[in-house]
């Protein structure tokens, strides 16, 4: 393809990522093979739906060089590695898709297709864990990729990989990707039980149920619910309740009370906030009946929500976990995300969601195992220090 071209088919594959829903904010990103030597492909830390043709960024195959001031992708070494080693290959997508990230946060190595997939060449393989735009994450993509006949490798931990001969293909193995990983842990479940059919729910139940034998239930505690999403205001707060939006600065209805008064002392505590986002799907709500401080499965959770998330049962606890982390389980009841804006939480509210499912999906394989504690404080020094910055200037 033309560089011109490949330029632009970046573009629109990546705000087709975002609208998809395989990522969150500007995480994964996009590239195009336009020689036999270099691949164009997104910048670091830029919003997709503003990109334009001129930020996209050639990167040379051989060696990962780049011309002019604009940084592409840090997961370039992984691009590179799809392309030198498949030469069938003219586009690349690395993506967040939950159901890829909870099966690779687990102990599956590699599994067999159910079948009605040709994207997926019969086996997906999982590339082992390396920390983001390392050469060891590289190395470990390569080694699955060798072994793969598909447009798609989960590396273990962060996500997915999906490639083909363009956009197209490659969002169709993403999609099959995330169909194909439900079912297998569907029939894996079904096999264990003797082979008796269940329904996605039964078997939803089945895993919150072994979660929450691993981790003994603890009294609800103070917190009432139900809880709302607010957002901060000039003059104090708003929460917005079912019954309407209610301002947290006045004199609250009696329903609302014990509500504005939790929002009320994140907003107090917590200056940076000014968005809170409540989240409660099934897999928040189990995590949120156990004694656990949610550890990262997956290195998105590491880096934009924290390296560990505490379950609280008091309003105070609740405002001050909030100081080291941009979420909080609510005992029992689901889990507060939050933000320096609306676009901020929602993306916590989405990894968070991922990262519970991830705990429920590893139970099913045997304990969960969190990313080591070197690398998680790692991964979130780097964040806060540089590459929010580097969204936040868009640079």
């Amino acid at each position: 393809m033309r560089e011109e071209e490949a330029r632009k088919a970046v573009v629109e594959a990546g705000v087709r990522l975002v609208k998809s829903g395989l990522i969150a904010r500007t995480w994964g990103n996009v590239s195009c093979r336009i020689s036999d030597t270099h691949f164009v492909i997104t910048p670091t830390g830029r919003d997709y739906l503003t990109l334009t043709p001129e930020d996209v960024v050639p990167v040379s195959i051989a060696d990962l060089s780049h011309t002019g001031d604009i940084k592409p992708s840090g997961e370039r070494g992984v691009h590179a590695v799809i392309y030198a080693t498949r030469q069938d290959v003219d586009f690349v997508i690395h993506t967040h898709q939950a159901n890829a990230s909870a099966l690779g946060a687990g102990n599956v190595m590699q599994f067999r297709v159910p079948g009605g997939y040709p994207t997926l060449g019969g086996t997906v393989y999982c590339a082992a864990y390396g920390l983001p735009s390392t050469k060891r994450l590289q190395r470990n993509v390569h080694e699955a990729l060798v072994h793969s006949t598909g447009h798609a490798i989960i590396m273990k931990q962060h996500g997915a990989v999906c490639f083909g001969r363009d956009a197209d293909e490659a969002f169709r193995a993403a999609q099959d990707l995330e169909e194909a990983c439900q079912k297998y842990v569907e029939h894996a479940y079904s096999q264990r039980m003797g082979g008796a059919e269940f329904s996605a729910e039964e078997l939803r139940n089945f895993a919150l149920r072994r979660l929450t034998q691993q981790y003994p239930a603890k009294p609800v505690g103070a917190l009432v619910p139900p809880h709302c999403s607010s957002e901060r205001t000039g003059t104090g707060f708003v929460l917005h309740t079912p019954d309407g939006d209610v301002p947290g600065s006045v004199a609250v209805p009696s329903q609302w009370a014990s509500e504005a008064a939790l929002h009320g002392a994140i907003y107090r505590e917590n200056g940076d906030i000014s968005c809170v986002l409540f989240a409660d799907t099934p897999d928040v709500v189990a995590l949120s009946r156990t004694r656990i401080t949610m550890l990262p499965l997956l290195d998105d959770f590491a880096q934009i929500v924290g390296t560990k998330v505490r379950t609280v049962f008091s309003v105070s606890e609740a405002a001050k976990a909030l100081r080291r982390a941009s979420a909080v389980l609510l005992a029992g009841q689901g889990a507060l995300c939050c933000g320096a804006n609306a676009e901020d939480a929602e993306a916590v509210r989405m990894i968070v969601q991922k990262n519970c499912q991830s705990y429920v999906w590893s139970s099913l394989f045997g304990q969960p195992q969190p990313i080591g504690l070197v690398d998680r404080e790692l991964m979130r020094a780097i964040y806060l220090k540089k590459y929010s910055r580097e969204i936040t200037q868009n640079v």
